[in-house]
């Protein structure tokens, strides 16, 4: 996040206290629950963008 590769994180509180995104962000959300979250997804627009429609369709 500060270096700008990342603009989005979506992970159980405990990690963003640990991996210190809550000091890094705009902004955060409170009392959420997603459900049960197996894996986060961390995606770099640049690169998603740059991939085939082949590669996106599977996605």
């Amino acid at each position: 996040m500060e270096s700008g590769v990342v603009d989005t994180v979506a992970f159980a509180q405990h990690a963003h206290l640990s991996f210190g995104t809550i000091n890094q962000a705009d902004w955060w959300t409170a009392n959420l629950n997603p459900g049960t979250v197996n894996c986060p997804v961390v995606a770099n627009i640049d690169a998603y963008e740059d991939l085939s429609d082949a590669h996106t369709a599977r996605l």
